[in-house]
């Protein structure tokens, strides 16, 4: 086998086929399995599953539904592999279906290792409880030397008023 690990001289037949099996292993793809598994389980055996995957403390008391639990425990690995990545703290600003902006400090002259969130939102009301769970969930997967300054919200209304600026300049017309 030439893409063996094992020194020339651990080459032999048993050895060999115990590497294979083990890199077999390992390129298992676990994703196969956690798409229907959690489906199927009580909602005790869902809590002891979110103590495994240590997502107790990053959002289980904050989902209200069993499917958002569910979905939690699936995310769980990509969660874990993102965790103190700007991409974190995107994925949690995009689960609350909020548009929203991640300005580093470098963007607005601010602070080394800070930075400030912009949303926008036109279907959805921002409301502080919205806005309590987002910045908690920021806390969770944000970096620790990383500090939230700024949270700026912008509310638009879409109508199909169509509206156009005019300037008037005023005159006196002497008639």
């Amino acid at each position: 086998m030439p893409n063996s690990l094992l020194p020339q001289i651990l080459q032999d037949e048993s050895n060999l086929a115990l590497e294979n099996c083990l890199n077999e292993s390992f390129n298992f793809d676990f994703a196969k399995i956690m798409t229907c598994i959690p489906n199927t389980l009580s909602d005790s055996v869902l809590a002891e599953l979110a103590k495994q995957f240590h997502v107790t403390s990053e959002g289980w008391n904050d989902c209200k539904t069993r499917e958002e639990k569910i979905n939690l425990i699936k995310n769980a690995i990509p969660l874990h592999r993102t965790k103190g990545t700007v991409k974190a703290i995107k994925d949690c600003i995009n689960i609350e279906n909020i548009e929203a902006k991640y300005l580093s400090w470098n963007k607005y002259n601010g602070i080394p290792h800070h930075f400030k969130l912009n949303f926008l939102s036109d279907n959805v009301p921002i409301t502080s409880e919205v806005v309590n769970i987002i910045r908690k969930k920021i806390n969770d997967f944000k970096q620790l030397r990383a500090k939230l300054d700024l949270i700026e919200l912008q509310n638009v209304i879409k109508t199909n008023i169509f509206v156009t600026p005019t300037i008037i300049v005023s005159r006196k017309i002497i008639v």
